[in-house]
């Protein structure tokens, strides 16, 4: 009897990466926030966050991959204040944020969204929330305020039982990813009553840009040992690069030079898969102890769309008792939430990446970590699986994560 009456929150999360066109960044001019006044332990928990998500997301798989470790931090912070008892403890492990308090992660994020949205005028970061109810059921007074204080959260109710529910939540996701993510919600659950939604969208101009008259058809070596001919993009000059044994690592920056994607290239054509647990055991093996240097970068224009149910993989870090119908205590959410259980994490994800840019003035000596000594010339080539990054670098921030196994097999090539 109990399992029929438990209902079912469901949990979605939509982010939208487009690195083209210049001038694109259009969020208010003044930020409330210094980035002195972000918690550095709740972005550090984040990223480590992100670390274990990229572990288990990224490898043992022939498919590009991208997601948004902080798009699913975040939307995890709608749940979580909802959450009570065991099924907070374990969010909070899960989270990698044992040791901070509910109040200090919802400044931390209330803080880190005001900075990433405003750090750049010539980078458009925005980070929308949002929380449906089904209608008849009251959010509790407080859960509400903490959702459109911390989230700015829009707090709607929604009759889920209706056939043009998702409908609903996928026009509010199409118009917060700017048409990147048309459609994220194919039905919903009978049980379902709340549906918890962050949705990030980031637009960037290469701070040099890649003229296509320079791009072209070049082979891409593939795990198995094919070769695929993609775009391949080209240019000289000056960026931060590393050399290490197994690896190469090279900054790119967007706009005025504080966003940046950092694309880590194994030495061999199958050497991704076995190099991703370094790279996801600590951000600073391929943050640190990169120098200014000239070189030509090539790297292959590229589309990817990834869609994730992450329910398995929340339970892989400790979340169990959230997902559990006769266990879960979100007693915080409703009156009614102690009947509540997490039913399913959703996160979908795009990248376009080519040519597109602007030129910004000191934008190299801005990435600069690490050796004070210029690095020698270099030939940057990503002609075969490579991981990716895109980073905040003045908040430490890591947003996205993703890996090309195959540009030829991007929806944009």
């Amino acid at each position: 009897m109990i399992k029929m009456l438990m209902r079912g929150v469901a949990l979605v999360t939509a982010s939208s990466v487009l690195a083209l066109n210049a001038g694109c960044g259009s969020a208010p001019e003044r930020p409330s926030f210094a980035v002195s006044d972000t918690n550095r332990a709740q972005i550090a928990s984040a990223n480590a966050l992100s670390m274990e998500l990229g572990r288990r997301l990224l490898p043992g798989t022939a498919e590009n991959r991208f997601f948004s470790p902080l798009s699913i931090s975040m939307a995890m912070g709608l749940v979580l204040n909802g959450a009570g008892g065991d099924t907070r403890s374990e969010m909070l492990e899960a989270l990698q944020a044992k040791g901070l308090s509910v109040n200090e992660l919802n400044a931390g994020t209330r803080a880190l969204t005001d900075i990433l949205e405003h750090q750049d005028p010539d980078v458009a970061a925005q980070i929308a929330n949002a929380a449906w109810v089904q209608r008849g059921i009251q959010l509790k007074e407080a859960y509400a305020a903490d959702l459109e204080t911390y989230y700015k959260a829009e707090v709607q109710d929604l009759d889920f039982l209706d056939p043009d529910a998702p409908a609903t939540v996928n026009k509010w996701v199409d118009k917060h990813t700017r048409g990147m993510i048309p459609r994220l919600i194919d039905s919903f659950r009978p049980d379902t009553v709340s549906t918890l939604v962050n949705a990030i969208y980031f637009k960037g101009a290469w701070s040099e840009p890649f003229e296509e008259d320079q791009t072209q058809a070049r082979p891409f070596r593939l795990p198995d040992g094919k070769t695929a001919s993609v775009p391949m993009m080209e240019r000289k000059g000056s960026y931060a690069y590393k050399k290490e044994q197994a690896y190469e690592v090279l900054q790119l920056p967007y706009g005025e030079g504080e966003w940046r994607m950092t694309i880590v290239l194994p030495g061999e054509p199958g050497g991704l898969d076995a190099l991703l647990p370094q790279l996801m055991s600590n951000p600073e093996s391929w943050r640190a102890g990169l120098a200014s240097a000239r070189g030509v970068v090539r790297l292959p224009r590229f589309t990817i769309e990834s869609k994730l149910g992450l329910e398995e993989t929340l339970r892989q870090l400790g979340m169990k008792t959230a997902f559990d119908p006769e266990k879960a205590d979100f007693s915080g959410m409703a009156e009614e939430g102690a009947l509540f259980y997490l039913s399913e994490v959703i996160h979908q994800a795009r990248i376009v990446v080519d040519e597109s840019g602007t030129e910004a003035a000191a934008a190299t000596a801005a990435m600069v970590a690490g050796s004070a000594e210029p690095a020698k010339p270099f030939e940057f080539t990503a002609d075969r699986p490579f991981f990716f990054a895109i980073e905040e670098g003045e908040t430490g921030a890591i947003v996205f994560l993703g890996a090309v196994r195959n540009p030829a097999a991007s929806d944009g090539n």
